[in-house]
């Protein structure tokens, strides 16, 4: 009886530990909504301003889910996935020894892993609802610890490298954008562009990436 008792008790430690295992390798961050930056000019100078009239790029939802050495990323808004020219869709996933950028535009989309940012050519990226797009690919390494999980959307005017020109974008979470609100501005909803070089880097990014889903679309 007493051997029977510890097996049951050692089988329980098992469930638990997988349980917890499985946990760590899944995470959801949620954001709120009518949080869209909005970049234009006032008095002469670039400000971002809260919009609340964005809700196809208004961002609710980030995950991502390792399982069986498959990631899954995942970015939901609060409106619906928009397929325009002008619109990206990304999520960035960084864990202790590789880096993944999932990226969606005009209704094609793909995923690059690696720290060379690679395209994955086991990546499958959809919208897999109307607010929901969706990308599964193979590990690139299949250490998960140390984990940076962070998506944005993007919608922007013209399409060229012009960085004078009106766009909005929402981020998850927020101090990722590099963009700080001054609240002595007597204007908390606005602040003028401190050329944050996050943000920068991330228009050049998507707009490599929608070069990339072009070529890829007219194969």
């Amino acid at each position: 009886m007493k051997i029977l008792k510890k097996s049951i008790m050692i089988f329980g430690v098992m469930i638990m530990l997988i349980l917890i295992s499985t946990t760590s390798l899944a995470e959801t961050l949620t954001d709120g909504i009518n949080d869209v930056y909005h970049k234009r000019m006032f008095d002469g100078a670039w400000v971002y301003v809260y919009t609340d009239d964005k809700d196809n790029i208004d961002i609710t939802e980030v995950s991502y889910e390792v399982n069986d050495n498959r990631l899954t990323l995942t970015i939901k808004v609060d409106g619906v996935i928009e397929d325009s020219g002008f619109i990206v869709y990304y999520v960035f996933y960084m864990s202790k020894d590789a880096s993944y950028l999932m990226m969606y535009s005009n209704g094609s989309g793909v995923l690059y892993c690696d720290n060379d940012y690679n395209i994955s050519t086991s990546a499958v990226v959809t919208k897999t609802f109307d607010d929901t797009i969706t990308g599964v690919c193979s590990l690139f390494r299949t250490d998960a610890s140390n984990v940076d999980l962070y998506g944005t959307a993007y919608q922007y005017t013209q399409a060229d490298d012009d960085p004078n020109f009106e766009l909005w974008v929402d981020w998850n979470p927020d101090a990722h954008s590099g963009i700080v609100l001054d609240s002595n501005s007597g204007d908390n909803n606005k602040d003028t562009d401190k050329g944050t070089p996050g943000f920068d880097a991330i228009i050049l990014l998507a707009a490599i990436g929608v070069i990339v889903i072009l070529l890829r679309r007219n194969k």
